[in-house]
């Protein structure tokens, strides 16, 4: 590229459009990186613009620093009111809310009393696969943090596993439903993880993702994205079908209203002959 040359600027991560800058904000409140928002789907992300020797390799390093630490499991749950790993009633409140979107979505489609092989990946403390079990069926939590897993494995005597940021061991053909909340908004190749996500599905299983979308997720320095309905179809669309997006939203501990798309989908079965 000569001197003349304007520099191409990045595309959209989930359908290739143009983007253009909308801010600024402190990735992990450590680097500074710009957000972009896609002129077509309205997808945010964040990303380097400014060349940064061995950017890819940093930011990769700071994820796995943020993610790694009991720490990072009190912040982000302190807005719900939980503030131990120990899974107790203060959990119960937001286990019951997740659980009836569940069973409104998902389980009731299948045959009363059917137990199934369920997946979380991002449980973190993992409540909700503790309550899942407790319901009969056959479920496994995954999440990246290490710290948080072991701990809650010990404390809870829940089934979790440590898993790498992009999901690649996640076991194939295996699950019924497979569950993700508010984790793909943390996660840099999001292609990668879908397809991981598919992988690990039977056929006709199905998919719900839950991930927030207030306008003020594009800053949080946590999140490589902020999804849009229509990104969020378009990503879940390329490796799922009956894709549907719903809107919901919920109250932290101090009364601020926080808005999430609810996606669920389901994995073709094989063709008829």
């Amino acid at each position: 590229m000569n001197a003349n040359e304007t520099p191409r600027m990045p595309r959209c991560p989930i359908c290739d459009a143009t983007a253009q800058v909308i801010g600024q904000k402190s990735l992990f409140s450590k680097i500074t990186c710009d957000v972009l928002r896609c002129d077509e789907c309205l997808h945010e992300f964040a990303i380097l613009l400014a060349a940064v020797n061995n950017a890819s390799r940093m930011i990769d390093a700071l994820a796995k620093e943020t993610y790694s630490t009991v720490d990072y499991f009190e912040l982000d749950k302190l807005h719900q009111g939980m503030n131990s790993i120990l899974i107790d009633e203060s959990y119960d409140p937001w286990i019951k809310a997740r659980y009836n979107k569940l069973s409104e979505s998902i389980l009731s489609t299948y045959p009363s009393a059917t137990k199934l092989r369920i997946a979380e990946v991002g449980c973190l403390e993992g409540a909700f696969v503790h309550y899942l079990q407790s319901q009969g069926h056959s479920v496994i939590g995954f999440d990246v943090n290490r710290a948080v897993v072991e701990g809650s494995r010990r404390i809870n005597n829940i089934n979790l596993n440590y898993l790498d940021a992009e999901f690649e061991h996640l076991p194939k053909d295996s699950y019924d439903i497979v569950l993700s909340y508010h984790t793909l908004e943390h996660v840099r190749h999001l292609d990668f993880v879908l397809e991981n996500m598919r992988q690990s599905l039977c056929a006709n299983g199905h998919l719900l993702i839950e991930v927030p979308s207030s306008p003020s997720e594009a800053y949080n320095p946590d999140h490589f994205h902020n999804f849009s309905e229509q990104s969020l179809g378009k990503l879940v669309g390329k490796y799922f079908d009956a894709v549907t997006i719903t809107e919901d939203s919920y109250e932290t501990i101090t009364k601020i209203e926080c808005r999430s798309l609810i996606c669920v989908a389901r994995k073709a079965g094989p063709t008829a002959p």
